[in-house]
């Protein structure tokens, strides 16, 4: 993209459904283009763009951190009413009190993420 250009997200939707009717009409890129009236050229520029942002979402780690899935509280209290239990990845379990700030819970947890994906 050249510099000073915004990227506009209806433009890249548009296209991508253009790649996926493209995807499933079983024709050519070059009898699709002469039948939606689609410059080659722009067809494969849009392509190449759309699967390089792909990749780089999937390879750059999110800037918030690790991701966090619902949590569901029971409605009776179990016998371990005291503490907050936290799965993580490759089945560790950390268990907490309940008095342990949020912010210092998610701070742990990020820190534990972290050194499994450098591991």
């Amino acid at each position: 993209m050249a510099q000073g250009q915004q990227r506009d997200p209806n433009r890249e939707a548009k296209w991508r459904q253009i790649l996926a009717r493209h995807g499933q009409s079983g024709l050519s890129v070059r009898a699709f283009c002469r039948r939606e009236g689609l410059p080659e050229s722009a067809w494969y520029a849009w392509r190449r763009t759309i699967q390089e942002r792909d990749s780089s979402r999937e390879t750059q780690p999110s800037a918030a951190g690790p991701a966090f899935v619902p949590v569901r509280v029971p409605t009776a209290a179990p016998a371990n009413a005291g503490e907050v239990i936290v799965e993580l990845r490759g089945g560790r379990v950390l268990r907490l009190p309940l008095s342990m700030p949020p912010a210092q819970l998610a701070a742990l947890v990020h820190a534990i993420e972290k050194a499994e994906d450098a591991a």
